[in-house]
């Protein structure tokens, strides 16, 4: 691979893993523990309320609780303030999300309870239908109750202690309602909703399967619903979240006392979303919104990153700047020198630089046999077919520009295609970002025109022929 390529992909695998991140430092997270006082249902404040809900350390009242006034035919909602994103309408992608509260529902009549609560989400800003009081769990208008459209659509999970005859089997039940307050799955716990025990209950919602999972923990003992549900099509973008009660002729109380949501648009771990996994006593919820916490370590963790892949370049070109300066030059184009090798099939070696500078001792001036045109010939020493030979290196003078350039071309073009016993022979070359070298045989004796030129005497015909 390229250092162009390498640095491309280093590069991608950093960006993705930003991506990665971003997704989850805009996902949503809180978390609430009502048994400490705070300033809730004002305006400004992390929750909304509508109807007769109000907050009242340590629980959040959804309807009224004092019987003087008169229970009969209250609704309350409460939700959190701010809109929540449910699907992406330009990628299509849509959340998953997790939510746990504890909760109590008190009969103030342990022969007449009616008629429950439902955690929800619904279009935002949430708001109380009219003529839903009732069995409608303040959830839909009571014209509308069975086919909500518009801004009336809700996806819910009921906890319902009245029985309607006309769609349900049981009045201690455990729905899921899409759109309708005629439960598309329901399932009926052994033990009594009304009792007045804590009870926490757990709503996932998994993006790849569109399976809408709810877990009830009831003393130890829990209850599993789920059904699928197409949010994008039962829904719009952004929702509100948060639960909504409802009495009728008939009266209890409904108290959520912590509550713990989280959503994102990445997908969630396995473990998290699993149905069956138990969820968290309320005793251990903490009171502090962590939305702002997300986000810290959402910035924390992209700024690690960040570091993390501004070291690796550094290494990468620290690696890569220590391979050219004793490699060969790493560039993609094909000289006439690579034609020349590739065309033979055989030929001279192309050697890397350091092989040549480890030969000659570094080009000691010892080593240096004499100069030509365009620079030095050295003696060296390389291993060739199995064993040492002296060899002859040519190194072209860095300064020697084009006209260098071209000189070593045409010398390595020309000798390569020539053999003839009085020609030394051309063992190799190098093409290095540190110098043009070209690689000979050794003639100890001597060249021929050191022979003739500088000799004492004439060599004879019979001299000259050998």
């Amino acid at each position: 691979m390229s250092s162009h390529r390498l640095l491309f992909t280093l590069l991608c695998l950093c960006h993705m893993l930003l991506l990665f991140h971003v997704h989850h430092a805009i996902s949503l997270a809180f978390r609430f523990d009502f048994s400490k006082p705070a300033s809730y249902c004002t305006p400004g404040a992390e929750i909304a309320c509508a109807g007769d809900a109000y907050f009242h350390a340590p629980m959040f009242e959804l309807t009224k609780n004092d019987i003087s006034e008169g229970n009969y035919h209250s609704i309350g909602r409460m939700w959190y303030a701010q809109p929540v994103p449910l699907w992406d309408k330009a990628t299509g992608e849509v959340a998953s999300f997790r939510t746990t509260f504890s909760f109590q529902i008190k009969p103030v009549n342990l022969d007449f309870s009616a008629d429950g609560m439902a955690f929800f989400l619904s279009h935002y800003s949430s708001g109380i239908p009219h003529h839903s009081s009732g069995e409608n769990l303040g959830l839909f208008n009571g014209s509308s109750n069975k086919n909500a459209t518009g801004t009336g659509r809700i996806v819910a999970v009921e906890f319902d202690t009245y029985r309607n005859k006309e769609w349900e089997k049981d009045g201690n039940h455990v729905g899921i309602d899409v759109n309708s307050i005629v439960s598309v799955v329901s399932t009926s716990p052994d033990k009594n909703l009304t009792s007045g025990t804590t009870m926490t209950a757990e709503i996932s919602y998994d993006n790849r399967t569109e399976m809408l999972a709810v877990t009830l923990w009831i003393n130890g003992t829990l209850y599993h619903v789920n059904a699928s549900v197409d949010m994008r099509r039962s829904l719009p973008e952004e929702v509100a979240v948060g639960f909504s009660a409802a009495t009728g002729s008939s009266i209890e109380v409904h108290r959520v006392l912590s509550w713990s949501f989280n959503s994102t648009l990445a997908w969630m771990d396995s473990s998290i979303m699993s149905p069956g996994a138990a969820p968290v006593p309320p005793e251990t919820v903490s009171s502090q919104p962590q939305g702002k916490l997300h986000g810290t370590v959402a910035i924390s963790v992209a700024a690690s990153l960040v570091l993390v892949c501004a070291f690796m370049g550094f290494l990468l070109r620290r690696r890569l700047a220590w391979k050219k300066s004793n490699e060969i030059s790493y560039g993609e184009c094909q000289t006439e020198l690579d034609k020349i090798e590739f065309a033979k099939g055989v030929g001279p070696r192309r050697y890397h630089y350091s092989e040549l500078a480890a030969a000659t001792g570094n080009f000691e001036e010892e080593k240096k046999l004499g100069r030509g045109g365009f620079g030095h010939v050295y003696q060296g020493c390389l291993q060739i077919d199995d064993q040492e030979r002296l060899v002859a290196i040519k190194k072209f003078s860095p300064d020697s520009s084009a006209q260098g350039r071209k000189e070593f071309e045409a010398e390595i073009k020309i000798i390569s295609w020539l053999r003839h016993r009085n020609l030394v022979q051309l063992l190799g070359w190098c093409d290095s970002c540190m110098g043009l070298l070209i690689v000979y045989e050794l003639v100890s004796e001597g060249s021929l025109d050191k022979h003739i030129y500088n000799n004492t005497r004439l060599l004879t015909w019979a001299e000259r022929y050998d």
